[in-house]
């Protein structure tokens, strides 16, 4: 992991570190889950959303639920296009981000891409009090 990092800051960039993660998660290495998540969704029923989802294959919205699925089956092995799909909400106008889960790595990431934006991070009980607290206001 240090030597691919190491090589990324070598061939420009600006920064580069490792991410926990679980297995080789977005790449090719999870080619053969594909048929398997495919024949999964194809036995439940996609509705079309009430509300936009964007896919982090494609950076844009997809409601139709044949396309959700593709979606949802091609981001098995694709790359992910968060700050692509970020770039995208806040050209459309979105200005407030509520990040799920424990830790502030992707918060941290929007505030590199958009200084200005509205941050706001669910852990636990408190923190999603807090949200709950600045979204009403």
């Amino acid at each position: 992991m240090a030597a691919a990092c190491e090589l990324a800051k070598s061939n420009g960039a600006r920064k580069a570190m490792p991410l926990p993660v679980a297995g080789a998660y977005h790449s090719s290495l999870m080619a053969s889950a594909q048929p398997k998540l495919e024949a999964a969704l194809a036995a439940i029923r996609i509705e079309r959303p009430k509300v936009s989802v964007i896919a982090n294959v494609t950076a844009r919205p997809h409601e139709e639920p044949v396309d959700i699925s593709r979606r949802l089956v091609e981001q098995v092995t694709s790359p992910v296009r968060w700050e692509e799909s970020m770039r995208y909400l806040l050209a459309q106008g979105f200005s407030r981000f509520i990040e799920l889960g424990p830790g502030k790595a992707l918060s941290g990431f929007m505030k590199r891409i958009d200084a200005n934006a509205q941050l706001l991070n669910v852990a636990d009980a408190a923190s999603l009090e807090a949200t709950r607290e600045a979204l009403a206001s």
